[in-house]
């Protein structure tokens, strides 16, 4: 399947692309829809779903890829653990944008993307 995607992305005729992921229960197991389990695999169970690390890995190789922004409705207290995460995991580099406290989650992560959006326009994006 990453064969398929490094054929896909090297094919295309534009300049570059730029990755926005989402990373709880997209890349790391977090069971957001059950609070107490959401709050101990944030802090504590740093496991990400099979496959995933390469996945982007294959995507960073890409020569059309340009950066990866990760996007979180967690709240900034949980950077650390998010960085540990990535780092442990192999995950590329990237911005990682999380909640202030008194952002509502509903509208945080769409926010964010719209930024992203207007920030590179001629960008792009997976």
């Amino acid at each position: 399947m990453i064969g398929a995607i490094s054929v896909l992305l090297s094919s295309t005729s534009y300049a570059g692309f730029r990755v926005v992921s989402d990373v709880d229960d997209t890349i790391k197991i977090t069971s957001v829809r059950d609070p107490v389990s959401a709050v101990w695999n944030t802090l504590f169970h740093l496991k990400t779903f099979a496959g995933m690390p390469e996945l982007y890995q294959a995507l960073m190789a890409a020569p059309e890829f340009k950066s990866i922004d990760y996007v979180s409705a967690a709240p900034k207290i949980v950077e650390p653990q998010f960085s540990r995460f990535f780092k442990k995991h192999g995950f590329p580099s990237g911005r990682i944008h999380l909640r202030g406290m008194n952002e509502a989650k509903e509208a945080y992560k769409l926010r964010v993307i719209k930024d992203l959006l207007a920030e590179f326009p001629d960008d792009e994006f997976i």
